[in-house]
Formats: structure tokens, C-alpha cells, sequence
């Protein structure tokens, strides 16, 4: 080969180095343009994915409070009634507080046979032995 031979083919290699390189070259900027889009997109679902996740859990806050504040009343309505109870209690009288629960467990209670005669009364000097019929203690 002569000298202008081996130039043009010095030339033809170079060229085809330059060439290859660009084709190199834009295949990576269509790489990066590629990752840079994946990776926008990547991102753009993350954020929107925590925007859900923050309005959920402020979703199950508020859900929390609700239950919190019925529950709270609830105990407070309680509380309140249970006082009420003991105060007329506290100030109730007894024989009438004992008579009205005798009347309620009267009417509580199933209907039965009538009752028979009257058991007799016990005398205070023998509490466990009481008179016969008619006797009375003295």
C-alpha cells in the first residue's frame, strides 16, 4: 500500500471511531433520558403514594377522635347517673327506700299460693324455740 492508502484508510478507521463513538455517545443520552424519566416517574408515584398514606392515617385520626369523644360521653353520662343514684340513696329514707324494694320485688317476683296461716312469733328469752299456738310471751 502507498502512502496515500494508508491514510485514506487511517482516515476510513478514524471516521469509523468518530462514528461509533457518536452512536455510543447517543445511545447513552437516550439511556439518561430514559433513567431521568423512569426515576421522575418513580418519584412523582411516591409522592402521590405518601399523599394517600398522610390522608389516611389524618382519615383515621379523625376516626379516633370521634370513637374517643362518644366513648368519653358515654363514661361521663354513666358517671353522672351512677351520682345521681347514690345521692338519692344518701338521701333517701330507709323505711321508704326499703318499702319501695319490697314493692318491686313483689311485683317481680311469680304469683304463687296463697299463704297459709302465720308462723308463730318467736319470744325474746328463747330465740330458737318459739311458743305453741296462742301462747304469748310475758
Amino acid at each position: 500500500m502507498d502512502v496515500t492508502g494508508t491514510q485514506l484508510l487511517e482516515k476510513d478507521i478514524e471516521n469509523l471511531a468518530r462514528d461509533e463513538l457518536q452512536k455510543l455517545v447517543l445511545e447513552q443520552m437516550e439511556l439518561r433520558k430514559k433513567l431521568e424519566r423512569d426515576f421522575q416517574s418513580l418519584k412523582d408515584n411516591f409522592q402521590d403514594q405518601m399523599k394517600r398514606e398522610l390522608a389516611y392515617r389524618e382519615e383515621m385520626v379523625q376516626q379516633l377522635q370521634i370513637v374517643r369523644d362518644t366513648l368519653c360521653n358515654e363514661l361521663d353520662q354513666e358517671r353522672k347517673a351512677r351520682y345521681a343514684i347514690q345521692q338519692k340513696l344518701k338521701d333517701a329514707d330507709p323505711a321508704a327506700l326499703h318499702r319501695e324494694l319490697l314493692l318491686q320485688a313483689a311485683a317481680a317476683a311469680p304469683v304463687s299460693a296463697p299463704p297459709g296461716p302465720a308462723p308463730p312469733k318467736p319470744c325474746g328469752k328463747s330465740p330458737h324455740k318459739p311458743f305453741p299456738r296462742g301462747d304469748t310471751c310475758t
